[in-house]
Parts: C-alpha cells; structure tokens; sequence
C-alpha cells in the first residue's frame, strides 16, 4: 500500500482563493496545532512546491483551517501500482 501526498498546487489554490499568504496560514496552523508545534511561511512554501510532506498532524491542522471535512481534496491522485513483468 502507497502513502497518499498531499497536491501542493491544490494547497496553493485553496490559501490563495481564501485570500491568505503563507505567513497566514502558517500562523493559523501553528494555532490548529496547540502552539505544540511551530509551522513556519518557508514550510507552507515547501508543501506547496511539493519539496516538502506535511506530517499528519498538520495535514490535519490545514484541513481543519480550510474547514476541509474531506482530506481527498488535498491529496495526489492515486497512481496504480507498478507490476514487474
């Protein structure tokens, strides 16, 4: 079974219809998160430019940001598994 990942350019298009910039949101996470854990702007960067996964705890915490109830609006597509011939 495959991780699934999150579509940075979907997480792009959510913050940015939403009017925020990644400063924003990453304030906003870190408060989703409990001040337990500190996210940064250059990490929502990272996401979005697909350098950087978000641990489940901040997918989790942007998901609930954006009021997201399902995750699969954020997620890569699933790719069907290679067989070797």
């Amino acid at each position: 079974m495959r991780t699934r990942k999150m579509d940075g350019r979907k997480l792009r298009e959510v913050r940015e219809r939403r009017g925020l910039v990644a400063e924003e949101l990453a304030v906003l996470v870190t408060e989703q998160l409990g001040n337990e854990e500190s996210v940064s702007a250059s990490t929502i960067w990272k996401i979005e430019t697909g350098t950087r996964q978000p641990s489940g705890r901040v997918f989790a915490a942007i998901c609930r940001v954006f009021e997201i109830k399902d995750d699969e609006q954020l997620l890569l597509p699933v790719e069907p598994e290679q067989v070797p011939a």
